[in-house]
């Protein structure tokens, strides 16, 4: 798969990291898998391509840094990875749309330890000093990230998009992505959407689907 969302879009989709409630604290692994969404729950037509249980982080299950942040916003973000929890859940889909010659990918991680409400405060902070931003990386490739009013999810959350737009005449995709952090207790769902745009009929991922599949994924994390 396309190394994993966190560095999907180049731009690190859109992730979503939803807290777990009052029950948080007596949750496994595995209980947290249980938690995440399956293609059951999700509007149209998704296949799970991976879903893991773990203990510690591995290859497969990096420290999700949940965006490639905007140039001012770097060094506030560099901190995450050592933030996130070691042990968790992690699912990820695919969905082909009509027309489209690359899959819509979502990928969904919980875990939960003592550096959830730190770690969602540093990504707030990060996400409002990338409000707006864009600038341009060699070879002249452009991004850029906004905050997203919503889904108010947990008892914390963020949104914000972000855009890839490679220079004109290279054979690059374009790419879109969604992400949301949340805080649910002691829990941290994170979860990233991503579009790549290959062709004229490609279709993106609207804040409105968007905000219904953020919402069913944290009530799932939550219920778990």
């Amino acid at each position: 798969m396309v190394k994993k969302l966190g560095l999907l879009m180049g731009v690190s989709l859109s992730v979503v990291i939803v807290a777990g409630c009052t029950k948080s604290a007596d949750k496994s692994p595995e209980v947290l898998s249980k938690g995440l969404l399956d293609i059951t729950d999700m509007p149209g037509e998704w296949a799970e391509t991976q879903r893991d249980v773990f203990e510690f982080r591995g290859a497969e299950n990096p420290s999700i840094d949940p965006s490639t942040w905007c140039p001012d916003g770097a060094g506030q973000a560099a901190g995450l990875e050592s933030l996130a929890g070691d042990a968790g859940a992690d699912v990820e889909m695919q969905m082909q749309a009509d027309g489209d010659e690359v899959p819509r990918l979502m990928r969904l991680q919980a875990w939960r330890n003592d550096s959830v409400r730190e770690y969602f405060e540093q990504v707030l902070t990060v996400v409002n000093m990338c409000d707006g931003a864009k600038w341009t990386e060699e070879p002249g490739v452009t991004q850029e990230v906004w905050k997203i009013d919503g889904p108010d999810v947990g008892d914390e959350s963020v949104s914000w998009g972000t855009d890839l737009l490679p220079p004109q005449g290279k054979e690059m995709a374009r790419s879109t992505g969604h992400t949301t952090v949340a805080r649910i207790g002691e829990v941290i769902m994170v979860l990233q959407i991503g579009d790549f745009k290959t062709a004229s009929m490609s279709t993106t991922l609207n804040d409105e689907e968007w905000r219904e599949i953020v919402q069913r994924a944290a009530d799932k994390l939550a219920d778990a």
